[in-house]
């Protein structure tokens, strides 16, 4: 990120229901990484929805165990 921002994070099954929250904080200028093992969840395809000062990205991901 290139300034501080709110940053909100969570993960969805392919129903829509949220399963995990990663991130809910303000954030400063950088780089960040924000593990997710997803140990309660079954394996399979996911959803994440990333929204930076309400610029919102949602992207497919693949869960493998």
């Amino acid at each position: 990120m290139k300034e501080r921002a709110f940053v909100f994070l969570e993960v969805f099954n392919l129903l829509g229901q949220r399963v995990a929250v990663l991130l809910n904080d303000q954030l400063t200028a950088g780089s960040y990484n924000v593990p997710f093992e997803g140990l309660s969840l079954s394996t399979g395809v996911y959803m994440y929805s990333l929204n930076i000062n309400g610029f919102k990205i949602v992207k497919k991901m693949a869960l493998i165990k």
